[in-house]
């Protein structure tokens, strides 16, 4: 190794001033890009699968690539960058060693290694949930995660960046071949393996260059980015923004009522092979809530009664209630995608649960279609969809509160009118820099959303002497984290209460030609005509400014049903489980399922394995597209002799290649099982 040339580099390199937030202890950044990778081999060992290291590269700005083939080597180069770092302290007389920034893409991977040759204090990792690292100190490394920073996989990091030294593809990297420290390495090897650690430096370098940052400025995540941006537009109204955000009580019921997007599928269509389906998209569905929906500001407790509740939504507040329905069911037995959540549901049940007068409980791949007892925490936006879709005996409202609405500052709706622009007027531009513009443009846009609904108090994780422990964070360091928030979390959950709204206009449009939807989108058979809705949705975006104009002078609204193609053929098993043929082509979305390509051929390895749409049922079974299982190994400290050589294996983690079945859980299976005999019993005429 060349370690003398490292120590010169780091030596010469300049220093950036760093104020560490939480010690506010100056420590300066030396200016250089560094990366670091492992590549290793599984082994069966003890019983399990586990995964030794056989070869890592670090690159020190691209200035030097340093390789290594054990532990023991990179413990040397690291004394030797501490050594460096001991010597800038003492010839510049600053007050702590300098700190390297090294870059490691998919942190939570390289860590499980690390771990076990370092000693991490509890203050020096920074975690984002368990196993899951935003950087990782270490003497003076800084390990920090590209993959987190940029949300992307190496190879669409490159791609976006347009660099020159593109990651090699992996398919001509043989990872089930065994390789050891021992192993020679081929030439091609080598170069794969070092491409891997230019790649990440270029990238990191070509996005701080565009950004105009540095080391220190650089967002830790990819969210960042817009985190900074709001906070800057949003700083003239940050005593109001304070004013406004929940208390932990107001958190509670607010936590509660938050609720994603509403994915789902027809089960009157689930299995079978349809034809002419249409696919249609709202633009930019997220911002669009944003700028054109009125949110809730400073939340207040009223009386929890039915009459109350509706008296503030009739005066046009935001109401979030704590309700329990006794006996919910469907006002149409053939509503096609019905509403409440079963798992947002704390308490759902029939007969047996409830005792004598209480419906059954029957569930429809996770939503509800009856129920002796349903309590949820609901927007009144929520209320207004299962009002119309759902009858009950009774409504009981256990807590509530009540907050008005007003638009969202304009100051922040700036930002995201900006966003929207710069999607708009750089889409299709091939100049380098256009591309990255509109690439970030389009990143900013989507984690916008993201940042409002971010939860405040999500678990706290820490990583202690080997160990990850959930921390027991007090009542009053869980209202003054609710303190620190740059957005309320209430605009968050009526961001997605609002999209939910806005998808089912849709589907209730579609009627029973609906098959499926997803968030934004929504599939149906035959003809449908949304352009009223279309219509009335310009008509607010005309009003808000809630539009860009592309380089050619056409116009973009934001939240309209935009076509998104046709499909000569479509199957859905379920909620993220379809598969479709688009110009003779088959494609197959399903969660757990990769959407890798086979290089060789141009076609996903799913529809490879699958062949033809009628295969895609349940007892399909894929393996070359079933993904991976991460076999983690925490407690490792053992030697075993491999060809004749004495290997240490140590803490790891064992990517183990996996298969997906497509199955049917009990409750579908036999639900859909009611469906079709009734289908059958119709058309024999027996009903």
């Amino acid at each position: 190794m060349e370690l003398d040339e490292v120590k010169k580099i780091i030596m010469g390199a300049s220093l950036v001033p760093h104020k560490r937030r939480k010690s506010a202890i100056k420590r300066e950044v030396i200016q250089l890009v560094c990366a670091f990778d492992i590549e290793t081999t599984n082994i069966f060992h003890q019983g399990k699968d586990q995964a030794v290291m056989y070869v890592w590269q670090f690159s020190l700005d691209n200035e030097q690539i340093v390789m290594g083939r054990t532990w023991e080597e990179y413990k040397e180069l690291c004394n030797a960058i501490d050594e460096a770092c001991t010597a800038l302290k003492e010839d510049r007389e600053l007050k702590e060693k300098p700190v390297l920034v090294v870059y490691v893409h998919n942190l939570s991977f390289e860590f499980q290694f690390l771990s076990g040759i370092f000693e991490f204090m509890p203050e020096d990792v920074f975690l984002r949930a368990e196993r899951k690292p935003i950087y990782a100190r270490s003497g003076c490394i800084e390990y920090r995660c590209s993959y987190i920073q940029s949300n992307m996989s190496l190879a669409r990091f490159c791609q976006a960046m347009n660099i020159t030294d593109k990651k090699l593809s992996g398919q001509e990297f043989d990872y089930t071949k065994k390789r050891y420290p021992w192993t020679p390495l081929t030439d091609a090897e080598i170069a794969y393996c070092k491409t891997d650690v230019i790649s990440v430096v270029e990238c990191i370098k070509k996005e701080m260059e565009k950004d105009n940052d540095n080391l220190i400025t650089i967002p830790l995540t990819s969210t960042g980015y817009v985190r900074r941006e709001c906070f800057e537009a949003l700083t003239p109204k940050i005593r109001k923004i304070k004013c406004i955000l929940p208390m932990l009580e107001e958190y509670t019921l607010l936590r509660e009522a938050f609720r994603g997007g509403n994915t789902h599928a027809n089960r009157y269509f689930v299995g079978q092979v349809l034809k002419n389906v249409k696919s249609k998209d709202m633009a930019s569905c997220y911002p669009a809530q944003l700028l054109n929906q009125k949110y809730p500001y400073e939340f207040k407790e009223i009386e929890p009664d039915k009459e109350t509740i509706l008296r503030y939504i009739g005066y046009g507040c935001a109401v979030v209630f704590r309700v329990l329905f006794k006996n919910i069911e469907l006002r149409n037995d053939r509503e096609p995608i019905p509403y409440i959540s079963l798992a947002k549901s704390k308490s759902a049940g029939g007969e047996e649960k409830c005792g004598k007068g209480y419906i059954d409980l029957l569930t429809d791949n996770g939503r509800i279609l009856s129920a002796g007892i349903c309590q949820m925490t609901i927007t009144e936006v929520d209320y207004e969809i299962i009002d119309r879709m759902y009858k009950w005996d009774k409504m009981t409202v256990l807590k509530a509160m009540f907050a008005e609405k007003d638009y969202i500052p304009a100051e922040m709706l700036d930002v995201v009118k900006e966003y929207y622009e710069n999607k708009t007027k750089l889409k299709g531009l091939e100049d380098e820099d256009n591309q990255y513009f509109y690439m970030k443009s389009k990143n900013k846009l989507n984690s916008i959303y993201g940042m409002c609904a971010t939860n405040p108090l999500q678990e706290t994780i820490e990583y202690r002497f080997g160990e990850y422990k959930e921390v027991d964070v007090a009542e009053n360091k869980k209202i003054q984290t609710l303190r620190k928030a740059i957005l309320p979390y209430q605009w968050g959950v009526y961001c997605t209460a609002y999209a939910r709204k806005a998808l089912q206009e849709g589907i209730d449009k579609c009627g029973d030609k609906i098959v499926y939807c997803d968030t934004d989108s929504i599939k149906h058979v035959g003809d449908v005509n949304i352009d009223s809705i279309n219509k009335s949705r310009i008509k607010i975006d005309l009003k808000r400014d809630a539009y860009a104009d592309d380089r050619k002078g056409n116009r973009h609204y934001l939240g309209v049903y935009e076509d998104d193609g046709d499909y000569e053929q479509f199957i859905t098993q379920g909620a993220k489980r379809y598969a479709v043929v688009t110009h003779g082509k088959l494609k197959v979305t399903v969660s757990g399922v990769t959407k890798q390509i086979n290089e060789h051929t141009g076609v996903a390895f799913a529809a490879e394995e699958l062949g033809q749409i009628e295969n895609f049922k349940p007892g399909m079974i894929w393996s070359k597209a079933g993904g991976t299982r991460a076999v983690y190994n925490d407690k490792v400290d053992d030697h075993v002799n491999i060809e004749g050589h004495d290997l240490h294996i140590t803490k790891n983690v064992a990517i183990v290649p996996t298969t997906y079945e497509l199955t049917y859980s009990d409750d579908y299976e036999k639900m859909l099982n009611r469906i079709s005999l009734y289908g059958r019993w119709k058309k024999e005429g027996r009903i």
